[in-house]
């Protein structure tokens, strides 16, 4: 039996104690809107805990593109670098040529990496979020079930 039968069936069991108890119908009916009511809040924030979620991931993803295009500038730059000084340098052409190819090439690794780390950054947010916006949920849930489970008592 799943979590929402053995609800339904605990409620169903409530709500004809309440109604034995009280010899009057609208017991049920009053249990009815308050766990109609419970269950709307429950969606309410399960929509809110997709929703931000659903942001972070949005934003996750803006700042590893942002993180991206960067390092893409970052290696140009460097690299144009590289060529205006070769052009500029003509009697270092050689010995300035290589160190600059290879302080570009480090440049854009450094880039990369930086890149990579905002993105990895980034994910662990919306991951955060997503496992924050789950215990939310759940943690509704279970108060939901302990209201049921007073109103049962």
């Amino acid at each position: 039996m799943g979590i929402e039968e053995s609800f339904n069936d605990a409620l169903e069991k409530a709500k004809s104690a309440l109604a034995g108890i009280t010899n009057n119908e609208q017991g049920r009916d009053f249990l009815d809107a308050v766990v109609a009511k419970a269950k709307e809040v429950g969606e309410t924030v399960g929509d809110f805990a997709e929703d931000a979620a659903e942001k972070v991931k949005d934003f996750a993803e803006d700042a590893a593109d942002k993180a991206k295009d960067f390092a893409g500038e970052a290696g140009e730059k460097a690299k144009d670098f590289a060529a205006d000084a070769q052009e500029k340098a003509s009697g270092f052409i050689s010995q300035f040529s290589e160190d600059a190819g290879d302080a570009a090439d480090a440049a854009a690794e450094q880039a990369a990496d930086v890149a990579e780390t905002a993105q990895d950054k980034a994910a662990d947010v919306a991951d955060a979020a997503q496992e924050k916006a789950a215990d939310v949920a759940g943690a509704v849930k279970d108060k939901a079930a302990e209201v049921a489970d007073d109103l049962e008592g």
